[in-house]
């Protein structure tokens, strides 16, 4: 989702366009809600609350041409033969030529995709102070320097076992430990002893699915909050470890989040203004950014 939105920051720039970051459309499979509960931007071009889009838009000319008079109610679906999402009713990709310009008022980017770009998306945002306190909160539960591991075991798998079973010297207690499946937590938890062991995610709805599949909207602010927490506490941490993916249809070596954590912690600058509030908790963030390895 970052590095959608930064593909579309990058045309807006060169196209002196706006971009409105639509996350709670209702038709869609993930995240569910509206950005800004999460976080604000830094840029005046990049609009990220949703109830600021103009209540007309399906009067304005689109592209797609086909979602003209419906872009408010198109339904995506994905297509591995265009390799993105299509409108379920006209098959048209869900998406635009970045490489052209457009007379169209509005030019329509439905899509996915990771890479490196995440990290200068990142630097166009700034979380929301709720979020900052939450998280500094959380590292003070924590209490001192930790690991962190990041285990990805939903729909791409980890041979965890042997995987944190290999690196259980290696791991200076306390380990935070961010994951997706409840009943690899638990493992983690076995192996390397509860008290060593700390987590925060609530994963008591687990049914095995990915956490970007949203199938509970009461549940869903909680959801999206404690992976963008996890996501921080991971980059933070003293030391991390990271994990290779199993064979997988799509060839990952590594999940898009585990590559994510890994961009931040080399993008110090990035972090720190990710989390920048101007209140006693940029003290803290600066004291861990200090003491992080690579």
């Amino acid at each position: 989702m970052l590095c959608q939105i930064e593909a579309a920051c990058r045309y807006a720039e060169r196209s002196d366009r706006r971009v409105f970051v639509d996350t709670s459309y209702k038709k869609s499979m993930h995240f569910r809600d509206n950005f800004s509960k999460y976080f604000g931007s830094r840029w005046n071009r990049l609009i990220v609350d949703s109830n600021l889009l103009d209540p007309d838009l399906d009067a304005m000319s689109v592209f797609p041409r086909e979602l003209t008079g419906r872009i408010t109610s198109y339904t995506p679906k994905w297509s591995a033969a265009a390799a993105n999402w299509i409108d379920t009713e006209t098959g048209v990709r869900l998406s635009f030529d970045f490489t052209r310009t457009y007379d169209e008022q509005i030019v329509l980017h439905h899509a996915q995709n990771g890479g490196p770009t995440a990290v200068a998306a990142m630097s166009r945002l700034k979380l929301n102070s709720q979020l900052v306190d939450a998280l500094a909160e959380r590292i003070r539960i924590i209490g001192r320097p930790y690991c962190g591991v990041h285990i990805r075991n939903t729909d791409y798998k980890t041979d965890y076992v042997n995987a944190i079973s290999g690196i259980k010297h290696l791991l200076s207690p306390p380990v935070f430990i961010a994951t997706d499946d409840a009943v690899c937590r638990e493992a983690c938890a076995e192996i390397l002893g509860r008290s060593n062991v700390i987590y925060f995610s609530d994963l008591s709805n687990d049914s095995g699915m990915p956490l970007h599949f949203v199938q509970n909207q009461e549940t869903v602010f909680g959801r999206n909050t404690d992976a963008i927490l996890d996501l921080l506490t991971l980059s933070f941490s003293t030391r991390f470890f990271r994990f290779r993916l199993q064979n997988n249809i799509y060839h990952s070596v590594f999940s898009g989040f585990t590559i994510l954590v890994d961009y931040l912690r080399h993008h110090k600058i990035v972090l720190s203004s990710l989390v920048k509030s101007n209140s006693e908790q940029d003290n803290l963030f600066a004291s861990l950014l200090q003491r992080l390895e690579g």
